[in-house]
């Protein structure tokens, strides 16, 4: 048997209220090391709903945020920003790849 202990930095990323598109949260992070050998993280970015058209329902997309100590993220960007009114709210568990030079990001 063994014991867990949360780490004192998790979550590694959290949301943020200033930005709109992920002002709720930002679960499910796919770590990735870029080609300059920088931590990036690719996450779901949960929003605040849109009070006129769904005032119950957060929106989510999909964030991007770079370490530059591998501990905590800064620079959150917002990388896909479902336009569509069948995906603006399930641009869920981004997941990366990387083949040959390309990184192709999956999501649900």
């Amino acid at each position: 048997m063994f014991n867990v202990q949360r780490d004192r930095h998790n979550p590694l990323t959290s949301p943020h209220k200033n930005h709109s598109w992920h002002d709720i949260g930002t679960p499910n992070g796919c770590p990735v090391i870029t080609p300059d050998g920088k931590l990036a993280l690719v996450y779901r970015a949960i929003g605040s709903p849109d009070r006129l058209q769904h005032p119950t329902m957060s929106r989510s997309s999909v964030g991007i945020a770079y370490s530059e100590d591998r501990n905590f993220f800064e620079k959150h960007t917002q990388l896909v920003a479902p336009e569509a009114d069948f995906d603006k709210f399930g641009a869920e568990d981004p997941r990366v790849t990387k083949i040959e030079d390309t990184y192709y990001i999956f999501y649900t």
